[in-house]
């Protein structure tokens, strides 16, 4: 995560919020997943299937544009790679209500969030509402990020 901001910071722009990511996963609309059509295969997104706790040794991610964009024009919002945002995690910061609310409060573990799932991960993980901390914000093969377009 401190790479991605760095990145973010050093060319004047930054890693989407939390609430601003989901609002691009669905593509103006309610989908279930953030793919073309918001449903999921393999010919949709770079997934390890439905298959939880499946590693594939040799898996991958793959070129941005792989698979078709959603109705942003935005690929890749599900699978390929984990997709690190602003906000701290919090399993019961969206709870109260609030419009495009951003957690700015470290927790005691002061974990970042991630979302959109990745090559190594099964189809819930995916899902556009789909949140998780991201591992004391270390980066791996399967961790990454977009910055918000302004």
């Amino acid at each position: 995560w401190n790479g991605a901001y760095a990145f973010a910071h050093y060319y004047g722009v930054n890693l989407p919020t939390e609430t601003q990511w989901e609002y691009a996963a669905r593509g103006g609309q309610q989908m279930e997943y953030p793919t073309d059509d918001g449903t999921l295969s393999s010919a949709k997104a770079n997934y390890n299937g439905d298959t939880p706790g499946f590693y594939n040794p040799d898996g991958h991610s793959v070129a941005v544009g792989t698979y078709a964009a959603n109705a942003y024009g935005l690929y890749d919002m599900g699978g390929n790679v984990w997709e690190w945002c602003q906000d701290y995690y919090s399993a019961s910061f969206y709870t109260d209500g609030a419009t495009d609310p951003i957690n700015t409060t470290a927790g005691a573990d002061s974990k970042r969030v991630r979302r959109g799932g990745s090559w190594n991960y099964h189809a819930a993980t995916l899902l556009t509402y789909a949140r998780a901390s991201d591992f004391e914000n270390r980066g791996n093969n399967h961790f990454g990020f977009r910055i918000e377009n302004n």
